[in-house]
């Protein structure tokens, strides 16, 4: 399979050259594949020479008695052979409705990808909301996307035509099942384009009731921010539903478990968008995780983080962390190479007031265990961010190594989770992107809506299987 390219930017800050609904497209590449329990395997797409071709996937099983996998993609770009951008774009399941953070201001545009894998035309509906009590609708509309088929466009451009500056929602409601997901754009300041995937943790349905600190209820734990020595964390907090946030807080937690800062979030009605931004302040670089809380029975709400680094005054990565909801367990891809210069941290919250002791174990692609184990002790409240080969008993790792790391705890109270691909371009700039959890898959397909090749651009598929039985189908590429 070819390597993809997304429907995202090109050099000029425009969302690949196409018409606003592009003509129905067929399935020109059909791969498949068996992933045995526990394994993986990946894919690429064609190559980032030649002209521009997006596109979008469809990962099918091909029987009622094997199980559907879970994945991301890795889209890459690469103008004049410098890699200057990457990013990791989660598995999407198709939704007849979604919310999307959007942004539109000076160098930062979202781009929009919606995918049609029904042999139906969709006729979606939106609206674009201001941030803010009641969420005024300023812009609505409709359009329609043929049979398998994709729209790729930035927020400001048609069929959207958000006003500029904006920062709200986008509300989408579909005739049939749609996969959409919202690419930030940011023109840094040499005019490169990075990117980064919105990653908007919804971290739970309903109000918020459970898992209480200090009489307030625990939404989840942003795993990782960076600040100073070059790096910013901005935090952004959004509801868009027409709930009420009955107020909560955002703290700030060293690696020890110590507070270093704790900013209130308000009690607002529906519709609000709180951003917070770190200072960015002097040399060293300080991190940690973040912990959001809720007043009880407060609406649901979005929350993500954005880390920024930049290299001699030039933004030269940025990447969004959700907030991830504790648990027991989690699976996620790591890989670890010499050429490219690539390898994966960890980033683990332990919200418990007890030291949590978490176990390691990495599996090949093959799903058999590989001898690497390590146990690992988390302070109470507090964080785990290193890199793979920097943990005791993973020294030894040997490059290249590609797999998938089974992190879990006994810990009732639970931990939280996320991979970091660091990996340093052909001029030394580090560029860093975000690894989510392999989920458990009910679904019989996945889609990843952004898919593509040329014009400097390309992406790869990784697809997890956490079964305990074999995954068989195809992923069946969709082009122009």
């Amino acid at each position: 399979m070819a390597r993809a390219r997304v429907s995202i930017f090109t050099g000029t800050i425009l969302l690949i050259a196409m018409s606003w609904v592009m003509a129905q497209q067929s399935p020109t590449e059909s791969v498949p594949f068996s992933i045995p329990a526990g394994g993986a395997a990946s894919f690429i797409t064609g190559g980032n020479v030649g002209p521009l071709r997006t596109g979008f996937a469809r990962v099918l099983k091909s029987d009622p008695f094997t199980v559907t996998p879970d994945g991301f993609a890795i889209l890459q770009f690469r103008p004049n052979n410098v890699l200057v951008s990457e990013t990791t774009v989660p598995a999407s399941h198709a939704s007849l409705f979604d919310d999307l953070y959007v942004e539109v201001d000076g160098a930062v545009n979202t781009g929009v990808v919606i995918a049609n894998p029904n042999p139906l035309p969709a006729t979606i509906s939106f609206d674009i909301r201001n941030a803010g009590p009641g969420s005024p609708v300023l812009v609505g509309g409709n359009f329609t996307i043929p049979p398998n088929s994709q729209v790729a466009r930035f927020i400001n451009e048609p069929p959207f035509n958000s006003p500029v500056p904006h920062v709200g929602f986008l509300s989408i409601i579909s005739s049939v099942p749609v996969a959409a997901i919202a690419l930030r754009g940011f023109r840094n300041e040499r005019s490169e384009f990075i990117m980064t995937t919105l990653l908007q943790g919804r971290p739970v349905q309903g109000v918020f009731t459970n898992v209480r600190v200090m009489q307030r209820t625990v939404v989840g734990y942003i795993p990782v921010f960076a600040d100073g020595g070059g790096w910013t964390t901005q935090v952004v907090m959004a509801n868009p539903t027409h709930a009420d946030l009955a107020g909560g807080e955002a703290e700030f937690i060293d690696p020890n478990g110590g507070a270093t800062s704790t900013s209130e979030i308000p009690g607002e009605p529906g519709g609000n968008i709180l951003r917070m931004f770190t200072s960015g302040a002097g040399s060293n670089i300080r991190v940690g995780h973040i912990r959001i809380t809720a007043g009880d029975h407060s609406a649901p709400f979005n929350a993500f983080a954005i880390l920024s680094l930049k290299r001699e005054g030039i933004t030269v990565s940025a990447t969004s962390v959700p907030v991830v909801r504790p648990g027991s367990s989690f699976r996620l891809h790591v890989e670890d190479s010499n050429a490219p210069q690539l390898r994966t941290s960890l980033a683990i919250s332990n919200a418990s007031a007890l030291p949590a002791t978490v176990l390691l174990e990495l599996v090949d692609l093959s799903g058999s265990p590989t001898g690497f184990t390590a146990t690992v002790v988390i302070a109470p409240f507090g964080q785990l961010s290193q890199f793979l080969r920097e943990i005791p008993g993973l020294e030894a790792l040997p490059l290249p190594f590609r797999g998938t790391l089974q992190i879990s705890t006994q810990s009732p109270e639970g931990i939280s989770a996320i991979g970091l691909r660091g990996r340093q371009n052909e001029r030394g700039d580090f560029l860093l992107s975000t690894v989510l959890s392999a989920e458990p898959n009910a679904a019989s397909e996945i889609n990843f809506a952004p898919v593509v090749e040329g014009g400097g651009y390309s992406t790869e598929i990784v697809l997890l299987n956490g079964s305990g039985t074999s995954a068989r189908g195809s992923i069946v590429h969709f082009k122009p």
